[in-house]
């Protein structure tokens, strides 16, 4: 008896609004979805989502997405993400993101604000705001605030 292969269910979305999209490899194009998960490759084209999920590769051209989550690596191209996580590396060209972290991270005339990854590759014609040096000072100084505020405010109780 031979042993059957397994489906992969490729979907590809096009122009509309979806409020979930979920495959093996999931493509959106011109198109916005709430939640797109693939546990395979995933590619938004001239697209946006609220959350998109990779279990492979992540692309987005001239799209978006607010939370980026993605297991391989990570590509945005004339596109944008609040917060971008990868299991490998980030690329980003004539894009954003506001917060990413990744094994290495390559940007060309884009625009970074809170980077963590152990290679942090940013071209001159970027903006990086804060890097990994950057964010670990940031993060002992805003502990030691905190520490002290609530020090401040624990004495003080309402009868």
């Amino acid at each position: 008896m031979e042993a059957e292969e397994p489906t992969v269910h490729k979907v590809e979305a096009r122009r509309g609004f979806f409020p979930v999209v979920t495959g093996d490899e999931v493509s959106l194009v011109q198109a916005g979805a709430t939640f797109c998960l693939s546990r395979g490759d995933l590619r938004l084209t001239q697209a946006g989502a609220r959350l998109s999920m990779a279990g492979g590769n992540l692309s987005i051209r001239e799209g978006g997405s607010l939370l980026t989550l993605a297991c391989c690596d990570a590509s945005i191209e004339e596109g944008g993400s609040l917060l971008l996580l990868a299991g490998r590396d980030v690329s980003i060209s004539e894009g954003g993101a506001a917060v990413v972290a990744a094994r290495q991270v390559r940007a060309e005339r884009s625009f970074l604000g809170f980077v963590l990854g152990g290679k942090i590759d940013v071209a001159d014609d970027s903006i990086l705001l804060i890097g990994s040096g950057q964010a670990a000072i940031f993060g002992a100084v805003a502990g030691l605030v905190c520490a002290m505020a609530g020090r401040l405010f624990a004495g003080r109780r309402r009868p």
